[in-house]
Order: C-alpha cells, then structure tokens, then sequence
C-alpha cells in the first residue's frame, strides 16, 4: 500500500465526498496533508463542480436540515458549531461556503464544520433624523486575489414614505481578517430574498429602480474583483406590472424570477453579460403551481433536463423542460416551511486568513483521536492502511476509470479480489451509467480511436488485441463491450473474445444484453435475396449465448429490405429494433423489436406525422431514448421515445435546416451532454457537432487526431469480463504471462549454476 503512486491517491481522493475525505485523514501522515492543503481543496471543488457531484440542498427556517441532491430521499438535520437562532438566515452558497447574517455575522462550512466569526464592524454614522436603519449583506469570491468577501450595506430611510436617504457601505477581506469603508452603494436595495445574496461570475446582483428605463427597473453589478458598479440590460418582453421582480442563480447563470397571482416566469442569461443571451426557462400557470405562490429556481437535475423548484417556502417540484410539466418532490423530515439554497460540499479551509479566531471544535476532537490512534499503531508495530474498512474502498474504486482500476490491481491481493469480482463490476457500471462518467467516443475507420466526452480534446489510438481490419465495422456499445463484424467482441480492457460462427452469407449481426439470464447475446441474421429484384425471400436467424458459448437457431425474423442493413444495430430496454417496410401504415413503416429476454418480436408504432417517402429515416439510440432520425436536403428531423413502449411520448428533439449543415449530410445522434442541454451529433461521419437545444444552435467541435471519415459510437468503460468460461476465450496479457512463468519454470529447472 505505501508503493501506491501519490497522483493516484489524489486522483481517487478528489472523487469522494467530504465526509469520507475527513475520515481519511486518519489513514496516514501523507494522506492528512494532502487532504488539508491548498491545492487539493480547489481541486476537490473543481472536480465536483465540473461532475456536478458532491451536491446538496442546505434547509433553513427550524433548524439547519441538508439533502442530498442525487436522491433528494431524506433531510438530515445539521447541529452549527455554534451558537444558531432560528432568525438568523443563511445567505447563498458560494464555493461550499455560507455567511450566517447574525450579529456577528459568521461564516460556515456546513459539510467541513469549520467556521469564522467575523469581527466587529460598528456603523460609524448615526441615522438622520426622522430615519430609521436596515442592513444587508453579500458574499461572494474574489478569483484574482483568492479571497472570500463580506459587503455590508446600511441603509437609511425615512420612518413615514420608506425612501432610501443615505447608506453607508463596508467590505470584509477574508484574507486580511478586517472590515473596511468603500463608496456608497449609488442605488437603493430591495432587501429581499433573492436579490442583493445574488452572485455570479465573482459579482454581486440587485435590482435598483431606473427612471431612465422603460421598465423602470435595471439589474446592477458589484464586482468583488475591482469594487466597482455596472448596470446589465434587462430580458425583452419582461412585464413589471402586476409581477413581483427578484433575482436568483440557476446552475451557473444569472435568472430573473417574474411572479404574479397566477403565473411565474423564469429568465436566465445564457452567456453572462450579453443582453442577446436571455432566454425564458420556464413559465408556470395554476394549477401546476398554487395561487400567490412565489416560486425560486433552485438547481438544474444532473441530466440538465430539469429544474428544481421552491414553491412558496413548502414544497418542492422538478419542472421538466422538455414537456413543460411538473412533478412533486417528497423529501422526509422536511420541515413544514423553509427555505433552500443550493450548496456543493468542499474543504475550503476558513483559517486562511492566519489572524481571524477559527473554531473547529469537532475537528480538534477528531486530531487527539487519531493521535491516540497511532501512538498505539506505531506501539504495535502496524500500518493504518490495512484497517481501512472495506465499504470504504468500494466506494472510492467504484468512481475510477477503468485505467485506474487495472492499475490498482496489484496493489493488494483484497483489492485485486475485489476489482475481479461480478459484484463490483456491475456496481461499478452502474455508477457510470448513473453519474454520467467514463463516457467516450469510440470512432472506427481507419483504426480504432477513442475520445474522452468530458473534455472532446484529442483522439487517442487503440490497438486491438487481436487482428482487425479497418473494413471491419464496429457494432454499438452494450455495457461498455462492443461487437466487431469479423466477428468478435472487442473491449475497452486489451481481453477480448472469440466465439464458433457458421459460415456467413448476406449477414448482418445486432447484439445486446439479456438483464433476465446476465447474458450477452448475439443475433446473426442471414438473408436470401432475388439475384434480379433483390427482393427477401427468407432469411435464417441464429442466436449466440456468452455464458454457453455456442449458437442456435430461432425462428426467422421478418426483415424486408432496405431497413435491414442501415437500422439492425439499435440495442434498447434488453431488444433490438429496426425499421420494417409496411404498406398498411400511413408512416410507410414501421418499428420492428426483438426482445433478446423472450426472443419474441412485437412492432412499435413510428413518431405521427412522419412520411417515410420524404425522408431517409433510420433509428438510433440518443442517451437512454429510442430515437428515429428522419434526413433530407433540406432538413434534419430527430424524434426520441421518452417513454419506452409509449407511443404518445414521440417527441420532436430538435430540427435542423440545410443552412445549419453541409446538404446531403448525414446526421447521426450520438449522446447527451452531462447537463442534458445540448446534442452530440455526427455530420456525414466527418465532423463532430454540438446542438443546443434551448438555443437552436450549432457549434463544430475540433477533436485533435480524429480521422478525416470516421464513424462513431458513444461507449462507457466498465470491467465487463468476457470469459464465459467454455468457449475460445483469448487474453492475450495473460497468454504472455503464461509463456514467460512457463520458460522462467524451465530455465530454473533445467539449468544450475556450478560456482
């Protein structure tokens, strides 16, 4: 364990949650310090910003409560390691860091349990007569200078009309530990929630009265950086009468909440500080939201597709943006009324200002334990590595790559046991496919390549362990094990599979995943064709077993031609489909499934509206939806299943015309991005292109060493095992193994040396 590489370590560390880095530090020295630098705590953040991992709610009113986002099953409640009245609120999150607006104002790490009391900061001026005070607070981070900063605004306004006749303002410097005066804010607060705790992009948002304006209304910036004030143009078409007007942050972008009696409507800026970029999010009615509710966007779903809400401080709901509907969170042990703020856990350490008082009673209480702790290890003679629980480990492994993985291998015999084992393949896969991650491109053409989907910076080789054509297709991804056309069943890890075929004639081959047997099958369908009309006359159908390692035959399909060919290789909900020709339908056809469970085949109706004579249609997989993709020189139509089975969930993904493509293209789905907003698409296997889908618009993607034609598949890693225990099972790494103990036996019997 100590022979494990330090970049290693900090890439499996930067993964996990706060709660398991804190007691990792018990492990070891080296572990400690790594955990409690600088440097890991941004990198920490940065991976879970970036993944959209390690998020929660943080519940304010009765107490602190926190949810985790991901499952949103329960709220814990969260004892402060300090003195909480249920009056003081928190403000927003900013890098996992909250200020708590009490007197005095206190900043917190709710998920490290490290905290900072600020200083006393006394108003200097006296309110004029006839005036009476109210006092805000902002908090955000300054990325030039690395520090956290407080403004406090007091403000003064007349006892009888309310008018704002004065304000003086102060800013805090975490990393100098002190207040100091700057200029008058030059406009009046709302001092409501949602306004002036408003940051984005190291800048604090408010909305202020402007009697210049049409609206009467314009959104002001505080940059932390310069401390200085900008105005920003409001969305066109913004109604202001008979609406209630306020602020927010959704995801990342700045949004502008409109609420009346009946209606809400949400805007967010697209791309900050461009006025073109506001585009409206989501517009509610009654009855999917109550009368007088006043509703606040909380955080996008992981997939991007949803957005969670706070309805009147009592409920919460997911509103879908693709079918514009609403659907009711229950969270246990929520309390009746509350309020949310979007949190993500960090180690942002509170104490590096150096001169500040920093309390972290139960982090102090945690180092004379692991104290105690080694002095006995080190009195015994052990290492802490050994103790570390096994649930532990699992969870770390189950987040790497697969890369990482076949490294960690020889770590430790348990470990090696562990990463081989069934149990924790499928864990691991179902992690992947749950978080969105080791995603890539595989590309095939001249060569194999893949393409990480995180970052879609280069194209790296791969070379099969076995001998491969570059005519030789490779089929769609099933669980991260692919179907190549020779065929065999080529893989991410260099272990691959051969299995006896029949000699092939007119061939085509689909495969997938039987969930019921844990099996991997292969359908091979051969069919007779008219040498003149060309024409299907019959067709034979075979079926392959992983876990048997032999074929049999099934009954025939029917597969008229010319769907056959272009369709036979969509893999969804454990069937296989392709597209049929059927004269009866109005659509021309229609969708063709073979359950690889039952080994029974059922038709699916097509999207409505869908002529196949004006089109070249095909079916693809966009995500975890069927999708059909309908193609002509002027435009691209792609329609997705969003429920499976279901043929009123046919709904229009998205719709390209000629002059945002090449003519004559054709466009194939690839995959989703994490946040679900945009599409991946493959233009006439020679350029990759994102599609936005709030946007309508298109952007070239530049992938170093991808070649000039190349077909793609989207694929996610996993350490699916191939030996099925019977059949011609080749590894090549171990082969070699066995070859080189085989001479090393040899030589060490066979020859001594005589000194």
């Amino acid at each position: 364990m100590a022979d494990l590489p330090p970049e290693l370590v900090e890439d499996i560390l930067r993964c996990l949650p706060v709660k398991t880095l804190k007691r990792f530090r018990a492990v070891a020295k080296s572990w400690r310090s790594l955990i409690d630098g600088d440097d890991f705590a941004k990198l920490h953040l940065r991976h879970s910003l970036t993944t959209n991992s390690n998020r929660n709610l943080i519940i304010g009113g009765i107490g602190v409560y926190t949810v985790a986002l991901d499952s949103l099953d329960g709220a814990h409640p969260i004892k402060p390691p300090f003195y909480y009245k249920t009056v003081d609120e928190i403000s927003n999150s900013c890098n996992g860091v909250v200020l708590v607006m009490s007197e005095p104002p206190i900043l917190w790490n709710p998920y490290s349990a490290d905290y900072k009391v600020l200083p006393d900061c006394p108003v200097e001026r006296a309110a004029p007569d006839g005036c009476y005070c109210m006092t805000g607070f902002g908090f955000g981070y300054d990325s030039r200078n690395d520090d956290y900063k407080v403004v406090r605004v007091t403000e003064f306004r007349h006892i009888i009309n309310h008018s704002s006749m004065a304000n003086v303002a102060s800013i805090y410097s975490h990393r100098s530990n002190s207040w100091r005066g700057i200029d008058p804010v030059p406009y009046p607060l709302t001092f409501s929630r949602g306004s002036w705790r408003v940051h984005v992009n190291g800048a604090l948002h408010s909305l202020a009265q402007d009697s210049g304006s049409v609206l009467g209304l314009i959104i002001m910036g505080f940059s932390l950086e310069t401390e200085m004030h900008y105005p920003m143009a409001m969305p066109d078409g913004v109604r202001v009468r008979g609406f209630v007007l306020t602020l927010d942050v959704v995801g990342d972008r700045l949004a502008l909440v409109c609420t009346s009696r009946y209606r809400a409507v949400i805007w967010v800026m697209e791309e900050y500080g461009v006025a073109d970029s506001w585009v409206e999010l989501v517009a509610l009615r009654c009855p999917a939201i109550e009368r007088n509710d006043f509703v606040t966007p909380l955080v996008y779903s992981k997939e991007g597709d949803r957005v969670l809400l706070n309805c009147d401080d009592k409920r919460l709901v997911w509103y879908d943006l693709r079918t514009k509907s609403v659907d009711y969170v229950t969270v246990k042990g929520l309390p009746f009324a509350f309020y949310a703020e979007a949190c993500v856990e960090s180690l942002v350490s509170l104490g590096g200002g150096g001169r500040g008082k920093i309390k972290n009673s139960k982090l102090e209480k945690d180092e004379r334990k692991e104290n105690i702790r080694r002095k006995r290890l080190d009195a015994k003679g052990e290492k802490a590595m050994p103790n570390l629980p096994s649930e532990l480990v699992e969870d770390i492994l189950r987040r790497l790559p697969v890369k990482s993985l076949k490294r960690f291998r020889t770590v430790a015999k348990k470990w090696r046991s562990l990463i081989d084992s069934d149990r924790f393949v499928k864990l691991h896969l179902r992690h992947s496919l749950a978080s969105l991650s080791n995603r890539h491109l595989i590309t095939g053409g001249v060569g194999v390549c893949t393409v990480a989907l995180d970052s879609l910076d280069k194209a790296e080789y791969v070379i099969p362990p076995f001998r491969f054509n570059g005519s030789e297709e490779i089929s769609h991804s099933c669980n991260g094990v692919r179907l190549q056309n020779s065929p065999r069943l080529p893989r991410r890890i260099r272990r691959s599979g051969e299995f006896p075929t029949p000699k092939p004639q007119n061939t085509v081959y689909e495969f997938g995943y039987d969930s019921r047997n844990d099996d991997y099958k292969v359908i091979r369908v051969s069919d007779f064709r008219h040498k003149i009309t060309h024409a299907s006359i019959a067709n034979e159908t075979k079926i392959y077993s992983l876990k048997t390692n032999s074929w049999r035959r099934i009954d025939p399909l029917p597969s008229p031609p010319p769907y056959l060919q272009l369709n036979w290789r969509v893999h969804l909900n454990g069937a296989v489909h392709t597209l049929v020709e059927d004269p009866e339908n109005a659509n021309g056809a229609r969708i063709m499934c073979f359950s690889l469970e039952t080994e029974t085949v059922h038709p699916m109706k097509m999207p409505s509206g869908i002529n196949v004579r004006d089109f070249v249609v095909s079916l693809d997989v966009t995500g975890d939806f069927l999708s059909v993709v309908c193609s002509n020189k002027k435009r691209v139509v792609i329609w997705v299943m969003k429920e499976y089975g279901v043929a009123d969930s046919w709904a229009k993904l998205l719709s390209i015309s000629s002059h945002s493509y090449q003519r004559s293209d054709y466009v194939k789905p690839l995959v989703y991005s994490r946040r679900g907003d945009r599409v991946l698409l493959s233009c006439n296997d020679k350029r990759l292109v994102w599609y936005d889908l709030r946007r309508k618009s298109v952007r070239d993607v530049c992938v170093d060493g991808l070649p000039v034609v190349f077909y793609a598949e989207a694929c996610v890693e996993s350490l699916v095992s191939l030996d099925g225990g019977r059949g011609g099972i080749k590894n090549l790494g171990q082969d070699k193994e066995k070859i080189r103990k085989k001479r090393d036996d040899f030589l060490s019997k066979g020859f001594k040396l005589v000194l």
